[in-house]
């Protein structure tokens, strides 16, 4: 019982330390997703100003051009995170269903090793007063016994 009782709370433990590291993570790549769109619209802005420039600016253009498409790379990357990341998010929240139905699964063990513990206690209790009072029974018989056979040698 108690080995099932630091089980649960271990779990519980793990629960806790994995909803912890699911919250971080979501933040950190929030704020990588915050970033890119930032960066994203920094470019179509850029693109936009380069075309309204002179052809003696073209050059410029491409090279931006160039930047663009590495970002492209870049937010496809990151994309691909976000598809892994939901992934192991969801891969997580199942393990989490787990756990929790693991929890439940040992609280209904641990009520009803209880349950079982206070019936045999209960019984433990009846079996003792009735030995206690076959005791005392027993104990009566033998005086009246002694008494009768100190009379009678009398």
């Amino acid at each position: 019982m108690l080995a099932l009782l630091e089980q649960k709370i271990q779990l519980e433990s793990e629960l806790l330390l994995l909803q912890s590291k699911i919250a971080q993570e979501k933040e950190h790549f929030n704020k990588e997703l915050v970033k890119t769109k930032e960066d994203l619209c920094n470019a179509k802005y850029l693109n936009k100003k380069l075309k309204l420039e002179t052809e003696a600016l073209r050059q410029n253009y491409e090279q931006v051009l160039e930047k663009q498409q590495l970002w492209t790379i870049e937010r496809d990357e990151v994309v691909a995170k976000w598809e892994e990341f939901s992934f192991l998010l969801k891969k997580k929240f199942r393990s989490l269903e787990n756990l929790a139905t693991k929890k439940k699964h040992l609280e209904k063990i641990i009520k009803n090793l209880e349950d079982n513990l206070l019936n045999i206690k209960k019984s433990y209790a009846e079996q003792l007063a009735s030995l206690e009072q076959d005791l005392k029974a027993e104990n009566k018989a033998k005086r009246e016994s002694l008494h009768y056979i100190f009379k009678t040698k009398q």
